[in-house]
């Protein structure tokens, strides 16, 4: 019987989207917080994946980790992060303006 699903809870930023630093996301041992690309798709495969006595704890540890208490090193990781989106967007608004390219917006 398919598991009935739950609200997941926002994580998405204004500024950085679903993408930034979380805690909890994998076990946590060695790193409590990791980068994500895209944390609502961890949640996602959480909830395909993990067991529905695990679920609740996983999801309730998983937080956004807050720019001002990122040390130096994450700062200059999403600085780069965000610079690398910019170049994605002016990369993709060039190519759509190209003879004969068809793009999706």
């Amino acid at each position: 019987m398919p598991r009935k699903r739950k609200k997941i809870k926002s994580l998405e930023s204004k500024r950085w989207g679903w993408a930034g630093f979380f805690t909890h996301i994998h076990h946590a041992e060695e790193n409590p917080i990791e980068w994500s690309d895209n944390i609502h798709e961890r949640f996602i495969f959480m909830e395909a994946k993990k067991s529905d006595y695990e679920l609740p704890l996983r999801t309730t540890l998983i937080f956004r980790v807050p720019d001002s208490l990122l040390p130096k090193v994450a700062l200059e990781y999403l600085k780069t992060f965000e610079l690398l989106q910019e170049a994605k967007e002016r990369l993709s608004e060039r190519v759509c303006g190209l003879p004969g390219h068809r793009c999706r917006r």
